[in-house]
């Protein structure tokens, strides 16, 4: 009996063994996030003199992120430490707080569970300072006003002061950040006035420091106010200044002697010298500034030279407006010392090209000479005389003028030597071959405009831009009520209203400086889409944005 029951207990232990290894099915996964049992002292504790809190929760928790998450408003000099016993979490600091004042303490999402790291995003602890608690609040949205849309993780701060420097110099006395919609909302503060301020930075340090960061005003004075302050939205346009300062932006080397420089502004002296460190002898150089007038492209001529160069000595300047110095190390490339060769593409590379276009031959290195009577047209088999030649300013590409027909099969041949680049280089025989695109391939675009809400607003220009935001066409539309584009190739368009405040045809930023706000755009709230042989009309009724204090 005892045997049989010893083996019984080790069969028993045997199979739960077995079964604590298999795989347990069933169950949703948790998506509870951690919730707030207790507050130490009890949120929304008034005369509160402590500088710390403690939070327990209902399971373990951890901390992700929480210089960032966390928005303690007033403003806190010294960042809040925080640590973890148990499930409670525990919040302190060394400033001193100010008197009579509600604070907050926005968590964001950074308190998660420990398994599933689900966030509780409405944790918020508030305190006073004195006998009451604030309860007042600010919101509204903000937008981007080169784009119109949501500007996300922004800071929206108040400032109980007004004077010029903020918020160059001092941090806010009330913020909040702005949500996926741009939306925001400052809540618990005191009634009075104050002066508003949006600022979006890689680096938050809630001090403005000018262009690329992202700045945005209403432009007047905001209130809080006992009785209104929840129907008031004030809604800011956000905007990056335009950056006066001349610098190098960007610089490219590539190639057997390709340099390129991106000035930040147009330049009116760009210079560029090329000096060997070692014999310290400048080099010879090509130099091309773009149409634009700020991108300066050269080309060295590396591969003539007998020995590899180490090190060589590059100063960019633009007048006395900037000095740029930097070293170039083509020695450690094999690529620089190889011979350039010369290469020719087009863009009839498939076959087909649009009536409005002109045939356009693109070299990979700048063209010093063109042989015209080497290049020959045909038309259906008989040779035909181009209108022009055109070359482009960086001599990167050459254009060639004919009139076209629309039923006819051109080929264009480049015969050896007809194309010499500043390296002396001469092309071999190239051939194209190449056809109109038929009248079926092109859609048009009907555009009819309800300008009743736009017509009180000053210079409206409509822009009508392609899939990458290039301006197509831009025109006033000086009191029509129809659009009409036609020809239009199939793909994706855009169009939209610049309000031209000070009539120079484009659209302008603002200026924090001159307490500018940047001038109002309104965009038809979807692609256009242009298919082959298809008339698409639309009704447009554009709506301006309602930016500054709206009262609902």
């Amino acid at each position: 009996m005892n045997s049989f029951r010893f083996f019984f207990i080790i069969a028993i232990l045997s199979s739960l063994g077995c079964a604590k290894q298999s795989t347990l099915s069933g169950g949703e996964k948790d998506r509870t996030p951690p919730q707030a049992l207790s507050y130490t002292p009890t949120n929304l504790s008034t005369n509160f003199s402590e500088n710390r809190f403690e939070i327990e929760f209902d399971e373990f928790v951890q901390v992700k992120n929480l210089t960032e998450q966390l928005i303690v408003s007033p403003f806190l000099e010294e960042p809040p430490e925080y640590s973890l016993k148990g499930k409670t979490l525990i919040v302190e600091w060394v400033d001193t707080l100010i008197p009579n004042a509600t604070y907050q303490f926005n968590f964001g999402s950074s308190v998660v569970d420990l398994n599933e790291a689900n966030p509780n995003p409405d944790l918020l602890y508030v305190f006073s300072t004195g006998d009451l608690i604030d309860s007042l609040t600010l919101s509204g949205s903000v937008l981007t006003a080169k784009d119109n849309l949501p500007l996300v993780a922004a800071s929206v701060m108040l400032y109980r002061k007004d004077q010029d420097s903020l918020p160059l110099t001092t941090p806010p006395d009330f913020f909040a950040l702005t949500d996926e919609q741009g939306h925001y909302k400052i809540t618990y503060l005191p009634e009075g006035e104050f002066k508003m301020f949006v600022l979006h930075e890689e680096s938050p340090n809630y001090n403005y420091n000018g262009p690329p960061e992202i700045i945005g005003f209403p432009g007047e004075i905001v209130y809080s106010e006992l009785d209104d302050s929840a129907k008031v939205q004030i809604n800011i346009a956000a905007f990056i200044e335009s950056d006066t300062t001349q610098y190098i932006s960007a610089t490219e080397k590539k190639d057997y002697g390709f340099y390129q420089a991106v000035f930040n502004l147009p330049t009116d002296r760009p210079e560029i010298t090329f000096k060997e460190v070692e014999s310290d002898i400048v080099l010879p150089a090509l130099n091309l500034l773009s149409p634009t007038r700020d991108t300066l492209t050269s080309w060295v001529p590396l591969y003539l030279r007998k020995d590899p160069i180490e090190e060589i000595e590059v100063v960019i300047q633009d007048g006395e407006l900037v000095q740029d110095t930097s070293f170039w190390y083509p020695e450690i490339d094999p690529k620089y010392r190889q011979k350039p060769e010369l290469k020719l593409t087009s863009n009839l590379e498939q076959k087909r090209l649009d009536r409005f276009d002109e045939i356009k031959i693109n070299l990979s290195n700048p063209l010093e000479e063109l042989d015209t009577a080497l290049v020959i047209i045909l038309e259906d088999s008989v040779e035909i005389a181009p209108l022009f030649f055109k070359k482009s300013l960086s001599g990167l590409h050459f254009f060639i003028h004919i009139e076209k027909q629309q039923e006819s099969i051109y080929e264009v041949i480049l015969n050896e030597g007809a194309v010499k680049d500043l390296y002396g280089l001469f092309n071999d025989s190239t051939y194209f071959k190449f056809s109109l695109q038929d009248d079926d391939y092109y859609g048009n675009l009907t555009v009819s405009i309800n300008d009743s809400l736009i017509k009180d607003q000053p210079n409206p220009i409509y822009n009508f831009t392609d899939s990458n935001g290039k301006t197509l066409v831009s025109e006033s539309i000086d009191g029509r009520e129809e659009l009409l584009f036609e020809k239009l190739k199939p793909g994706k368009y855009g169009l939209h209203l610049v309000f031209d405040e000070n009539g120079n045809g484009i659209w302008d930023t603002g200026s924090y400086r001159l307490k500018v706000q940047p001038e109002k755009q309104i965009f038809y709230n979807e692609e256009i889409e242009i298919r082959s042989n298809w008339d698409l009309e639309i009704n447009w009724t554009p709506t301006p944005i309602p930016y500054g204090i709206i009262s609902n």
